[in-house]
């Protein structure tokens, strides 16, 4: 499937995302035994939502301006569940950023047409 820039909430947000990956959450489950009675009794208790790790790139002429974009991407961090697009142009909905936002600690690098600032973060889906 083709490679798809990824959204949230309608907007390209990420820069350039090197990688994203939706991890489900376990499902509840409830084990019970009985005295007398071989195995074990499985209740399912429902899903738990999605964890998407998110790695991405922002590129741009001078530091200040990287700085403009980390701060932006951390505004999202308002409580508001938005879809979110992802690479392979799924749509989740109800999904939240709660701040888990990590610039790479060895700061902006050079690059031939400006700076860069690799960036990890990680955000919920809540269905």
């Amino acid at each position: 499937m083709p490679y798809q820039t990824p959204t949230y909430g309608g907007l390209p947000i990420f820069g350039l995302v090197t990688s994203m990956q939706a991890m489900m959450n376990p499902t509840a489950q409830q084990l019970d035994q009985f005295f007398g009675v071989s195995g074990n009794l499985a209740l399912f208790g429902g899903t738990r939502g999605v964890v998407f790790a998110i790695a991405g790139v922002f590129q741009e002429q001078d530091i200040p301006t990287l700085g403009e974009d980390l701060a932006f991407l951390r505004n999202y961090a308002d409580g508001i569940a938005r879809p979110l697009a992802d690479t392979m142009g799924m749509l989740w909905q109800n999904v939240i950023f709660e701040g888990q936002l990590i610039p790479d600690p060895m700061g902006p690098r050079p690059t031939d047409t400006g700076w860069a600032i690799p960036y990890r973060m990680t955000m919920r889906g809540l269905t």
